[in-house]
């Protein structure tokens, strides 16, 4: 994978919560991040409530990344390069806790109260005290890759 689609990737993926004020900022972080350390060669999403920088989560943006992402490792689509690094765990350390991350992701259904509501369905992997960051994390990289390749308004920095 290019290095510009892992930072264009990166800076999508930062905003997992909904587009609260504070997480609205923190796409703008990132990107301040990526320019001081001069990099160049990205692309930041505006895919935020009313063309923010940054990707809103909501319901259905979670449903069709967990949907995009389990149908990829179904269909065996998804590797991790050859040189993968991971800051802070050894790489097989990472892979291993992804993969957990994976098997314990599930939707959860809660039920209508009335007849006049839908049952809520709810996409996490943190039952029993477990953590889901690198799994929504891999789901949000599918996204922003799915957005990246189909809007027409980024083929004028697509490569190729």
């Amino acid at each position: 994978m290019p290095q510009s689609l892992i930072e264009r990737s990166f800076v999508a993926s930062q905003n997992r919560r909904r587009a609260s004020l504070l997480h609205r900022f923190e796409a703008h972080h990132h990107l301040r991040a990526l320019q001081r350390r001069g990099l160049s060669n990205y692309c930041a999403l505006h895919e935020g409530a009313g063309g923010q920088l940054g990707i809103l989560t909501t319901n259905n943006s979670k449903e069709a990344m967990c949907v995009a992402t389990n149908d990829m490792l179904a269909e065996n689509r998804l590797a991790f390069a050859a040189d993968f690094v991971s800051v802070g765990q050894g790489e097989r350390e990472v892979l291993k806790q992804l993969a957990d991350e994976l098997r314990h992701f599930m939707i959860h259904i809660e039920p209508s109260r009335s007849i006049f509501n839908d049952a809520r369905k709810t996409y996490s992997g943190k039952a029993s005290g477990r953590q889901d960051d690198l799994c929504i994390a891999l789901q949000l990289t599918v996204l922003t890759v799915q957005m990246w390749t189909k809007h027409t308004k980024y083929r004028n920095y697509q490569v190729g």
